[in-house]
């Protein structure tokens, strides 16, 4: 009774080491698919020009189907101030080598997405107009759209070590502010 168990055999060394690399090479793959999967800051810098771009066309054509003055008058404040925008942003974005024309990024992943997202506002902002509510749904809606804009123009600006883009970020904000406040009161 008092005879002990008998010992396990070791692990080989071949099997200990074996184990360790397959362990460190599945966390190597893991980690590289967690940073391929996020979209980098050139995506994110397309993405919100294309969105600023996309925004401005929206708010010059429908300007022509708006019907109260006072939205008449804001939505020409915004065309202005997104178009200022959409320009600084162009030179901004050429001078650090980002592509952003739209011919030149049109097969892109980010292109399709905010092809689609646009396509979609469209529609809306079209039934609107047919339901004969433009004028009481284009300001909530357009104050939205701007929101949206601005969040991903912080999130460049958090990523970004650039101080053109801080700059940029800092006075675009700074001027959309105030119409979309201007907007949401409407």
């Amino acid at each position: 009774i008092s005879a002990s168990a008998p010992q396990k055999a070791p692990w080989p060394k071949w099997a200990v080491i074996a184990g360790i690399a397959a362990f460190l090479v599945t966390l190597l793959i893991g980690g590289l698919l967690i940073i391929n999967s996020q979209p980098s800051s050139v995506d994110k810098s397309q993405s919100y020009y294309l969105r600023l771009s996309n925004l401005k066309t929206l708010a010059t054509n429908q300007q022509k189907y708006l019907r109260n003055p006072t939205t008449r008058n804001r939505n020409s404040t915004l065309t202005l101030l997104l178009t200022a925008a959409d320009s600084k942003a162009s030179e901004l974005f050429a001078s650090q080598s980002i592509e952003v024309r739209p011919e030149k990024i049109a097969k892109t992943k980010v292109k399709a997405v905010e092809d689609a997202y646009i396509a979609k506002l469209t529609s809306e902002i079209d039934d609107y107009r047919l339901n004969a509510t433009l004028d009481q749904a284009y300001p909530r809606e357009m104050a939205y759209q701007l929101n949206l804009l601005l969040n991903q123009l912080s999130t460049l600006k958090k990523i970004s070590k650039s101080n053109a883009l801080n700059q940029y970020a800092d006075a675009t904000i700074k001027d959309l502010q105030p119409i979309i406040k201007t907007l949401e009161e409407s």
